[in-house]
C-alpha cells in the first residue's frame, strides 16, 4: 500500500513540473511622424497698399502711413512665424531623439 501512495505522489509531483513555462516578451516602439516641409511655411503675405493715382501731400502722407503699418505688420508676422516654426522643429527633434533612445533601450532589454 505504501508503494502505491509513493507512486501516486511521485506521479502527481511529476505532472506539476512537466510543462515548461512560456515566456512572453513585448517590444514597444514609439515613432514620431514629422510633418511635411510644406507645413513649416507661413501663409502668403497680403499685397502692399496701392499707391495713390494723383499724389497730393495729404494722399502721400496717408499712403506713407499705410506702407509703414504694412511693413510693421510684415515684420511682426514674420517674427512670430519664424519663432513658431523654430519651436516646432526643436520639439520634433527632441521627441525624435527621445523616442530613438527609448526604442534602443527597449531593444537592448529584449536581446538579453
Amino acid at each position: 500500500m505504501r508503494i502505491w501512495i509513493t507512486l501516486a505522489l511521485v506521479a502527481f509531483l511529476a505532472s506539476c513540473a512537466g510543462a515548461p513555462k512560456k515566456e512572453f516578451h513585448t517590444l514597444v516602439q514609439y515613432k514620431v511622424l514629422s510633418p511635411p516641409e510644406s507645413l513649416y511655411r507661413c501663409p502668403e503675405v497680403p499685397s502692399p497698399p496701392p499707391a495713390p493715382e494723383t499724389p497730393s501731400a495729404q494722399l502721400v502722407e496717408r499712403y506713407d502711413r499705410q506702407v509703414a503699418d504694412y511693413i510693421l505688420d510684415l515684420y511682426r508676422t514674420g517674427k512670430v512665424c519664424k519663432k513658431s516654426l523654430n519651436d516646432v522643429r526643436t520639439f520634433l527633434e527632441k521627441a525624435r531623439i527621445e523616442i530613438e533612445k527609448t526604442n534602443q533601450d527597449a531593444q537592448k532589454g529584449t536581446n538579453r
